[in-house]
């Protein structure tokens, strides 16, 4: 599926990890990993943005989210990826539910979070 952007459920670092970050490293090429070590890591619930490189994305959004249940932060993540998006004019967008899994909140939890961020954009 060829989006605009995918996201990355990144750790603080941002240089690559486990799960689907090391997969979106892996496949995205060794530019990826090049242009992340110029962005000085990432803080919690903030997002960055990055060429899409070798994946059928034109970038890649990396956000650090919380650990535990914390929707707060994990909504203000999400905020953030959805404005740097905006901001982008970047029209289409893949979260994928790992992003939720690894931030360790409940999909009920992480799908209001999803809906109340997006309903937030709409209305604007």
């Amino acid at each position: 599926m060829a989006v605009d952007v995918v996201v990355n459920a990144a750790n603080n670092t941002l240089l690559g990890g486990g799960g689907v970050d090391g997969a979106i490293h892996k496949a995205a090429g060794k530019e990826l990993l090049a242009e992340c070590k110029t962005l000085n890591g990432c803080e919690t619930a903030c997002a960055k943005i990055t060429k899409g490189y070798k994946l059928p994305a034109k970038h890649v959004i990396h956000t650090v989210g919380p650990k535990g249940e914390n929707a707060d932060l994990l909504q203000t993540a999400y905020a953030n990826c959805l404005d740097l998006a905006v901001e982008k004019k970047i029209e289409n967008n893949c979260f994928s539910v790992h992003f939720y899994w690894c931030l360790w909140l409940s999909t009920r939890r992480s799908s209001h979070c999803c809906i109340e961020n997006h309903q937030g954009l709409f209305r604007t």
